[in-house]
């Protein structure tokens, strides 16, 4: 039976410590390349979400309003019967969406890079 050696044990904390802040990074909006696609019957339009803003977009059945506040985008308004889309959680994450089916408007968080993004790296 082998013995755990403190250089495994560094080790092992060095490759958690790694994965941690991998998936931290993977997930961050980084603030300001960070925008708001919305996307309507009329089309689609782009805003920063490093600016606090309030939306009035016109949907199939009314305007929707959508919030960005702090990084974040959520629906305040709309005229949708259920208002399943004002109770859904805002959205601040490259890859989050919202939506309001009813409505026909569409919320996501995208990620802005100037440089392409690496999908894997091999050793």
């Amino acid at each position: 039976m082998q013995k755990i050696r403190p250089v495994d044990i560094i080790l092992l904390m060095l490759a958690i410590t790694l994965c941690g802040v991998s998936i931290v990074l993977a997930t961050s909006n980084s603030g300001t390349n960070a925008v708001l696609s919305v996307n309507t019957p009329d089309g689609e339009f782009l805003y920063q979400m490093n600016q606090d803003q309030t939306l009035q977009l016109q949907g199939l059945e009314g305007i929707s309003v959508i919030q960005i506040q702090q990084g974040k985008a959520f629906f305040s308004e709309s005229p949708c019967p259920n208002k399943t889309c004002i109770a859904t959680a805002a959205i601040s994450n490259n890859g989050e969406w919202a939506a309001c089916l009813p409505n026909g408007i569409f919320i996501s968080i995208q990620q802005k890079s100037e440089s392409p993004e690496i999908d894997i790296i091999a050793f």
